[in-house]
Order: C-alpha cells, then sequence, then structure tokens
C-alpha cells in the first residue's frame, strides 16, 4: 500500500485543485477539513481477498484532524461496524485487505456524500485514480462490495439481472469491462445455494470498456472477479442467503483454479 506522507500529499494535492478551480463549495470544505481516514487491513491481503467500500463514516467522538490521515488498524474489529464484517469472513478477516474508495469522513453517503460533492466530478475522479492504483497493485483474486452502492464507481449498474448489460455507459468512472458469472457443475456448493449468483452477481474482470467519459488509468487491469455483495439484512429469511464464513475459502480456490 501507498506510503502514508505520499497519499496524503496526492489527496491534498487534489483538495487544492479542486479549489483553484472552485469546484468545492464550503460545506465540502467543512467536510474535508474534518481530515482524511484511510481504512485498511493488512495490504499484504494474503488471502487474495479485497473488501472496499465507498468512504469511512464520521464519528464526531473521534474528533477532527486537518490536513492529517490515519490508518485505524481493523485487524482487531470493535464497535457493531467492523465487528459485524469481520463476523462475516471468520479466519479470513487477517489475512485479508479492506479499502475504501474515497478517504473522505462524511457517514451519510446517499444523503450528505452524494449530494455535497455531486458537482465536483472532475474532484472524485481525482481520489479515485488514487484509490484505482492502489487496488490495481494489490491485484487481489476477488473483491467483495460491502456496498452495493459502490459498483457505480467501478462503472458497474447493481442489481442487474442475468443476461442484462451491466454495465454503465452514461457514468462508467473507472469504467471496468465484466463478464457475467453463471452456475457451472464444477463451482462450490455454497455458490449453488439460495439462488446467491442471482442476488450477489459476480462478475469476471475482463478490461475497461471502450469510452471517453471513464478515468484513463491504467491501460490494462490486473484484477480478477468482483462481487456485488451485501453485508447485512433485517429479515431471517434474507439473512440465510448471505454466505458463511467458512464458504469465502472455497469461492477463492474455485477462483483461483
Amino acid at each position: 500500500m501507498m506510503e502514508k506522507n505520499l497519499f496524503l500529499e496526492k489527496v491534498l494535492k487534489c483538495k487544492s485543485d479542486a479549489m483553484e478551480r472552485g469546484e468545492l463549495q464550503r460545506d465540502a470544505i467543512e467536510i474535508l477539513e474534518r481530515g482524511f481516514c484511510r481504512c485498511h487491513i493488512d495490504s499484504n491481503q494474503k488471502s487474495g481477498l479485497l473488501l472496499t467500500g465507498i468512504n469511512p463514516s464520521f464519528n464526531p467522538k473521534e474528533g477532527v484532524w486537518p490536513n492529517e490521515v490515519r490508518d485505524p488498524d481493523v485487524q482487531e474489529p470493535s464497535g457493531r461496524y467492523w465487528l459485524k464484517k469481520a463476523s462475516q469472513f471468520g479466519d479470513m478477516w487477517p489475512k485479508m485487505a479492506y479499502m475504501d474508495l474515497y478517504p473522505i469522513r462524511e457517514t451519510s453517503q446517499e444523503g450528505r456524500f452524494e449530494k455535497t460533492f455531486r458537482n465536483a466530478n472532475r474532484f472524485r475522479a481525482d481520489l479515485l485514480k488514487i484509490a484505482q492504483a492502489e487496488i490495481e497493485q494489490l491485484a487481489p483474486k476477488l473483491i467483495v462490495h460491502a456496498n452495493r452502492a459502490s459498483m457505480y464507481y467501478w462503472g458497474i449498474k447493481p442489481k442487474t439481472r442475468f443476461g442484462e448489460d451491466p454495465h454503465n455507459y452514461k457514468n462508467p468512472w473507472m469504467g471496468y469491462k465484466v463478464e457475467r458469472v453463471e452456475m457451472s457443475d464444477d463451482m462450490p456448493q455454497c455458490m449453488k445455494e439460495h439462488g446467491r449468483l442471482e442476488r450477489f452477481p459476480l462478475y469476471k474482470v475482463v478490461g475497461f470498456i471502450d469510452s471517453e467519459n471513464r478515468i484513463k488509468y491504467p491501460k490494462e487491469t490486473r484484477l480478477n472477479y468482483i462481487m456485488e455483495y451485501v453485508m447485512e439484512y433485517r429479515e431471517e429469511k434474507d439473512r440465510v442467503t448471505l454466505y458463511e464464513p467458512e464458504d469465502w475459502e472455497y469461492i477463492l480456490n474455485w477462483i483461483a483454479e
């Protein structure tokens, strides 16, 4: 993973450039003044599994740290948010990586985050380039999206049905080109149960879409598979469809074959 000072230097450069362009309004600057957070688990990610989200939440009790970046250690999870995630991956958790696409501290993603930075597309794209470079460097076997909404920034439409084109050509952002994985006899049994392939689409990354609107870095990808996932359901009938902690090793082994 990128050295912390270099990461901060790049993020602050994105911020200053955006301010020079007049792209950031007062409410956006106020959020950025909270400081930056780069949540991640062991960057060696020995399992080959990367869990991604959109951005870290903001806890006022933690205070602010303007023009600074912090790397909270979540390998020893605490609090409901991290314990819930860790429990779904079991023994895999200390061996996997976690990364948010944006280091911006804001809890309300669909509300304040999206609305505040909606007109700061150049700024969001510049920050996304930093995250994309780190993810490509890690080159995990499987990327699991902890938040369906984050698929948007990969250029993939969430909740796409089999047979439909999943690519978001209008707003491609990173613009990955993917192929939907369908049921096969050699799949682990856990992938065939509870309609999981329909509910949690699995895609093979095959390159980038041909679009002038996508981020032009990099030219080639080292990524392998992306899964659209849901970390939590309220209803028991939905919770039973989630993968069990021991299932992830079977999935990773199948992908590696």
